[in-house]
């Protein structure tokens, strides 16, 4: 087999985006634009409409999109994730800013292309070129060095066509969970609503903030680490979720081991729309312990499941925003928590909200689930079609 490799430097030039500040982005009245963390959040490999605006004085000092440019973020958390390659084939004139760089005038199919750069084998390169510990770097001399595989332009062509059969299945099902979630969300909020009556926090919950760290520590017993992030992503904490292992004396597995019904939430973060963001302990799960950065809220004469719906209400959340303090970063602290309105159904009422959610996370599991499979087929083909090993279009 011919493998045609190429490296990504002989194709194009590469051109620093620049400009859009976070003061430049506006709602309206301004021109389209990305944002170098926006390709890793808001995008997959294809962007067609950008989400954000840049304002009219701002975008004159930002680089103009043209259709075709692969965009890569130079900056990121981490090397397995540095690098991420996005298409933008929009037809609108559109701009990106700083901590970005465009590939431009590399004649090939612009999807194939951003497919290719973001394949296993694409991906291994970067990890190797990339530097930086805390923040990890990747700059044009070292995506030039970035060698792949490119069949003929038509064969391009039909494999893009094959990739986006996957992710048109992965956008049904991912609109499917979207509107699920609408509709749950809307069920639960109509049900708070109908509360007659608030109690504080404090009264119906024993609230304690965790001072567990993720260090390994001799002497200590060990334990699995329920963290930030944990709580962040998940609506219940169950045991099929890859914990940290760590330890914590026996005084910290008094205070913060977790037991099922508790409701964690996050009591601190970059804004205060991220304040109290929490999840209910479905199980009882052996050695499991609550990590530093989280409140616990152990239900005592209320539904646990029901109480983590309550924190997810509009009236809850609004509560915790007002009341967290901070100028870069936001916290919780307990006498705040002291002053938190919780609105309270009758027993039998809690229990049907609590059997919703459930019954809902059963249907967004199984989706989910369908969602994984058809990523994983994705990836599976990208594997095979990226490299040359699986030909389109009768070629061997």
């Amino acid at each position: 087999m011919n493998r045609n490799m190429i490296k990504l430097g002989m194709m194009g030039n590469f051109i620093r985006g620049s400009g859009i500040a976070k003061s430049e982005i506006v709602l309206e009245d301004g021109l389209p634009c990305i944002r170098y963390a926006e390709v890793y959040t808001q995008y997959g490999e294809v962007i067609r409409n950008p989400v954000s605006m840049v304002s009219k004085e701002g975008a004159k000092s930002a680089l103009r999109l043209e259709k075709g440019d692969i965009i890569f973020p130079t900056s990121g958390e981490t090397a397995k994730e540095i690098g991420k390659a996005a298409a933008f084939v929009g037809e609108q004139e559109a701009y990106v800013g700083g901590d970005a760089i465009v590939l431009r005038g590399h004649g090939q199919n612009a999807i194939f292309l951003a497919h290719a750069l973001n394949s296993w084998e694409s991906n291994r390169q970067k990890y190797r070129l990339a530097t930086g510990n805390s923040v990890v770097h990747i700059y044009s001399k070292e995506l030039a060095q970035i060698a792949l595989w490119l069949p003929t332009n038509s064969e391009q062509e039909k494999i893009v066509e094959i990739l986006s059969d996957c992710d048109s299945g992965i956008s049904t099902i991912s609109q499917e969970i979207m509107s699920k979630e609408r509709s749950y969300k809307g069920v639960c909020q109509r049900a708070i609503e109908s509360a007659d009556e608030t109690r504080p926090l404090t009264e119906v919950a024993t609230v304690r903030f965790s001072n567990v760290d993720k260090k390994t520590y001799a002497g200590q017993q060990p334990t699995m680490l329920c963290n930030y992030t944990d709580v962040f992503y998940n609506d219940f904490i169950t045991s099929d979720l890859d914990f940290m292992k760590s330890t914590a004396s026996k005084a910290e597995i008094a205070r913060f081991a977790l037991q099922s019904g508790d409701v964690l939430f996050t009591k601190d973060s970059e804004t205060p729309e991220e304040i109290a963001i929490s999840a209910v302990v479905s199980e009882n799960i052996s050695s499991l312990v609550c990590g530093y950065h989280l409140g616990i809220a152990r239900p005592k004469e209320i539904d646990g499941i029901y109480l983590g719906v309550a924190f997810k209400s509009t009236s809850v959340r609004n509560q915790f925003s007002r009341l967290c303090n901070g100028v870069t970063r936001f916290g919780l602290n307990l006498d705040s928590i002291h002053l938190v309105k919780i609105p309270i159904l009758s027993r039998e009422k809690q229990t049907l909200v609590a059997k919703i959610s459930r019954e809902h996370a059963l249907e967004i599991d199984a989706l989910s689930l369908q969602l994984a499979l058809i990523k994983k087929l994705k990836r599976g083909l990208m594997q095979q079609l990226l490299t040359g090993r699986l030909r389109v279009g009768g070629t061997s």
